[in-house]
């Protein structure tokens, strides 16, 4: 019930409701996450556009509550198999993959809809972004960027794909990003000075996934080509650390 009251809570625009009760929750990696998230948006200042893309935590959520969310898990499953996470090891990371690994959330949130789908059956109308920014989200497709300069609070990129510079919010860790890094995420529309932000915080991949992502877009692929993409760029790097 104390979580069915926060989520409530949560969607209704009441965040410190919301994190009173779910401080209340059972201590979980899960409850800590949410907490994190509460007070991360009682940060924000009023009208601040980031608070757009901070709704993709609470769609989660919603999304883990349905029967449609289990697109998220099997989006999940594609990129731990991928991996060569088998057996039940697979299954033991399955949940968290599914609600935290950003490409996974990516996919499932905006190519499967259900963030289109928590906005305008959940949220509080109150709460919505100006105009119809979060339904054009799953129309504007995740692409590969360079990052060209980093700022306080703006980011210079060049997309790839698209071989035009972009600018946009900084995202929490973009400051340590040195020039030239490659980030692969979906760059949206949220208002404001900036005008734009990643739905969620880009990865960084290397070249060889930045062409495979290229490529993948280019031909209008579905999502799965793109997590096989990163899972096989991590597995990369997995066995680039284990040789070293």
């Amino acid at each position: 019930m104390l979580r069915v009251a926060a989520r409530k809570a949560e969607d209704a625009g009441d965040f410190r409701g919301a994190l009173r009760l779910a401080r209340q929750l059972p201590d979980t990696a899960e409850a800590h996450r949410w907490l994190r998230q509460l007070e991360e948006v009682l940060r924000l200042p009023a009208g601040d556009p980031r608070f757009a893309t901070w709704l993709v935590h609470p769609a989660v959520r919603w999304a883990g509550e349905r029967a449609a969310g289990e697109v998220l898990e099997r989006y999940a499953r594609l990129l731990l198999i991928t991996l060569g996470i088998l057996g039940a090891e697979r299954e033991q990371l399955l949940g968290l993959v599914a609600c935290t690994d950003p490409v996974v959330v990516d996919a499932g949130l905006f190519d499967a809809g259900l963030f289109a789908r928590y906005v305008s059956e959940a949220l509080s109308p109150d709460l919505r972004p100006p105009g119809n920014l979060p339904q054009e989200w799953p129309e504007i497709p995740p692409s590969v960027f360079r990052v060209d300069a980093v700022g306080a609070e703006t980011v210079v990129l060049h997309d790839l794909v698209a071989e035009q510079q972009a600018r946009c919010l900084a995202w929490r860790g973009a400051r340590s990003l040195p020039d030239g890094t490659l980030v692969f995420g979906r760059l949206v529309p949220v208002g404001g000075a900036v005008g734009r932000a990643f739905a969620l915080p880009p990865i960084q991949v290397d070249q060889r996934c930045a062409v495979r992502l290229g490529r993948a877009r280019q031909r209008g692929e579905g999502p799965e080509e793109r997590l096989r993409a990163v899972a096989r760029f991590r597995r990369r790097e997995q066995q680039g650390r284990a040789a070293a």
